[in-house]
Order: structure tokens, then C-alpha cells, then sequence
């Protein structure tokens, strides 16, 4: 019994030795922190580091509540998580964030157009993008130089910005006659994109160096 002891000392020893220094190592680096550099802070219990920004990439890692990372890159395409790139030991990997309950805790977003001296609202982050509407499905213009966006109607508590693309299709699956769409591009301050397209018909048609072909658009 002695000797069992003596082992589970020995082990409860180099527990707190390793332990200790992992804390060490964590609280000089939180104290070496860049207060104005984008970071992160995890706001739920654990959080899985990912090798890449999908949900099914290779683990490499835990991310424990209230550490603390800058962000290096952040990823918008996947429709249910915001995913972060961060420094992990000498490597980098990506840590995600429900849109509808996020993971995380942001300070010093740079997508934010309007800081605020209340830390707390600085930090909120809008994850969902923009909800764009439009009342007809044709939009019918005289000239492509007077398209405006009257029509619109976007649903966003912050600011952003319109912009537009049309594209020409020359051979429709369903028109025997060629058919021109635009893509409504809505960007809010986070950076939050929402894509919408919609049939439009000219009066005096454009050039074709006004618009892009059919087969380059993205959903």
C-alpha cells in the first residue's frame, strides 16, 4: 500500500508540475496580449480546434472557456458556423461558432464600421446575413445604367452596402429567346453576405461588355 501511495503522489506531483506550467505559459501569454488585435474569447465550456473550417476536418485540439485567441482569418461561407483561424502552439486551426448561439466572445472585429466605448456591445458579432426582398419577378428598366434598387426591401438592424451584377443567358431551358438576370449582392458591416438574382428585362438591351455571361454566376 506504501508503494502504491508513493506512485499516486508521484503522479498527482507531476500532474500539478505540467499543469502548472501550461498555466504559466497561458497566463504570460494572456498577459502579452494585444489589447486592440481581434480576438476571440470562448464563452461555452469546450470548443474542438479544427484542422480545417468544416465540421467533419480533423480535430487538433481543445479550446477551453474564457482562453482567449486573435483571429487570423474568418470564414462566412458555411451557413450554419462562423469559423475563426487562430494560432494553436506553433500551428493554426480553425474554431467555430454557432450562428444562432455563438461559441464565442469577439473583441475588436474589424468589420465593425461603428466601435463603441461599451465593451460589451463591441464584442456582440451579427452572424446571421441579411434577408433581401424583392415585390416583382421581373424587373422591368429602360437602360442598364438606370437600374436602382427602389425595389428592395432589406432586412439588416445594421449598415451595408448594395451592389449588383447582370448576367446574359443565351439559351434558357425554358425561353426560346435569350433571358437577363441580376444579382443583388447585400453586404452588412460584419461582413455578412446575402446573394439574390432575379429576372430583368431591358427596353434598349445593353452591350455585351456590360454584362457577364450566364455561366459565371455564383449562388
Amino acid at each position: 500500500m506504501k508503494v502504491v501511495g508513493r506512485i499516486l503522489l508521484i503522479a498527482i506531483a507531476i500532474g500539478l508540475i505540467v499543469g502548472s506550467y501550461y498555466g504559466v505559459q497561458y497566463f504570460l501569454k494572456w498577459l502579452d496580449r494585444d489589447e486592440s488585435a481581434w480576438r476571440i474569447e470562448i464563452a461555452i465550456q469546450e470548443v474542438n480546434i479544427r484542422e480545417d473550417h468544416a465540421s467533419n476536418s480533423k480535430k487538433i485540439g481543445t479550446a477551453k472557456k474564457g482562453n482567449e485567441y486573435v483571429v487570423l482569418e474568418q470564414y462566412l461561407e458555411d451557413k450554419d458556423f462562423v469559423w475563426y483561424k487562430v494560432t494553436v502552439g506553433n500551428g493554426e486551426g480553425w474554431i467555430a461558432s454557432d450562428r444562432k448561439d455563438p461559441y464565442v466572445v469577439e473583441y475588436n472585429n474589424p468589420n465593425v464600421s461603428q466601435p463603441t466605448d461599451d465593451p460589451q456591445e463591441e464584442s456582440a458579432i451579427e452572424y446571421n446575413p441579411p434577408v433581401v426582398h424583392y415585390y416583382d419577378d421581373v424587373y422591368e428598366v429602360d437602360r442598364i445604367e438606370d437600374i436602382n434598387y427602389d425595389r428592395l426591401h432589406v432586412e439588416d438592424e445594421s449598415d451595408y452596402k448594395i451592389e449588383h451584377i447582370v448576367f446574359y443567358e443565351e439559351h434558357p431551358i425554358d425561353k426560346d429567346e435569350p433571358q437577363y438576370w441580376i444579382q443583388y449582392i447585400v453586404t452588412d458591416v460584419h461582413g455578412n453576405q446575402t446573394r439574390k438574382v432575379q429576372s430583368i428585362t431591358f427596353k434598349h438591351e445593353p452591350s455585351r461588355s456590360q454584362v457577364k455571361d450566364f455561366s459565371e454566376l455564383q449562388r
